[in-house]
């Protein structure tokens, strides 16, 4: 069902990360639990599809907790409901929630997505909506130079990154990428930026290890939808930054971006967002979505901003507490053994090293 679920994506502004183009592979890479994909239709098998909740369940105890697909790394996401049928939502959300073992775990919600008063109406008093993050965004509506001319403080670091280039004696060029072929070719390019970017200042290394799997199918099934947007940033032909983007509503959507930290003379990431936002005004888009987290670079650039929500239980509200109380409990041992298991495992490598010694 991927191309009808893409169709509707593409077809009602989804959320970014609500396309199959992210979930299939996040759930193939990185998945636990039980796939639980929630579909409503017009009528019975090959009618219309109205509705996708791309969802996956955990055990937490007696219950099964309710999470989107892609859960954590960043992924804002919300069901898939076509805006002529906003009624599809209520169905949706009347079936998962109507089942007494299921509890929603739901984070970064897009706030926007208008499924979330469908779900007010029939989840009953023990749901629990919450702010969790923002997402600064960039209006492009007015065009790349009425945009630029609001901003003195970023046209002086563009200034100042153009003034390093001629320093350097060097030329900077972004390279733009959004079919599948090209997307592969230049993975390892990504890959070398992303090392040297982990060993300035370790975050979380997505293009190695299982992480890394993830991100390389995503980028290839993003490409395949026509939902990707790869910005790599080149100085005299060699990737210094790059910034890979979603089709979010409205525009482009920033999901993971780094640069090589040799060339922060050239402030790159700041290159790359220039591009972003010229070329999104100059295609009709309305908005640069840069996501979740508020950064000194996003705040240079954001005119607006967005929320992120965490939505968790339904039912009556005893009901709905004494659930919670269970899965958070079941929650704090999993995590107490995985502390024991990370701390563990550097002794024995502190001791392994010394060994070799």
């Amino acid at each position: 069902m991927a191309p009808e679920w893409e169709a509707l994506a593409a077809g009602s502004g989804a959320a970014p990360c609500a396309h199959p183009a992210w979930c299939l592979p996040w759930w193939e890479h990185l998945g636990r639990g039980r796939l639980h994909v929630a579909t409503v239709r017009a009528g019975g098998p090959g009618s219309p599809l109205l509705a996708v909740g791309p969802f996956h369940l955990r055990r937490r105890g007696r219950l099964q907790a309710v999470r989107f697909l892609g859960h954590g790394l960043g992924a804002l996401s919300a069901p898939v409901v076509d805006p002529d049928h906003p009624e599809a939502a209520e169905v949706l959300w009347a079936d998962l929630t109507g089942r007494s073992s299921h509890h929603l775990q739901l984070v970064t919600y897009d706030a926007r997505d208008r499924s979330l008063d469908a779900l007010r109406r029939v989840a009953g008093p023990g749901l629990r909506v919450g702010w969790e993050d923002v997402c600064p965004t960039i209006d492009v509506a007015g065009g790349y130079d009425a945009e630029m001319a609001r901003r003195p403080e970023l046209r002086r670091v563009l200034r100042r990154a153009a003034r390093a280039l001629e320093r350097r004696g060097a030329t900077h060029e972004v390279e733009v990428v959004t079919d599948a072929g090209h997307a592969e070719s230049v993975l390892d390019d990504l890959a070398s930026v992303h090392d040297a970017a982990e060993a300035d200042r370790p975050r979380q290394h997505l293009l190695a290890g299982r992480l890394g799997a993830f991100t390389r199918g995503l980028v290839a099934e993003a490409a395949r939808a026509g939902v990707l947007r790869l910005s790599i940033g080149r100085v005299d032909g060699r990737a210094v930054s790059f910034a890979l983007c979603l089709r979010g509503p409205g525009g482009p959507a920033l999901w993971l971006n780094r640069f090589d930290p040799a060339y922060s003379d050239i402030a790159p990431g700041h290159l790359l967002l220039e591009e972003m936002v010229a070329s999104a005004a100059a295609g009709g888009d309305r908005v640069v979505d840069l996501m979740i987290g508020d950064f000194r670079y996003k705040r240079l650039w954001a005119t607006s901003s967005h929320d992120t929500l965490t939505v968790d239980g339904s039912g009556p509200a005893l009901g709905a507490g004494i659930r919670r109380a269970e899965a958070g409990a079941v929650d704090a041992v999993g995590a107490a053994l995985r502390r024991a298991r990370d701390a563990w495992s550097g002794r024995t490598g502190r001791s392994g090293q010394a060994a070799a010694k």
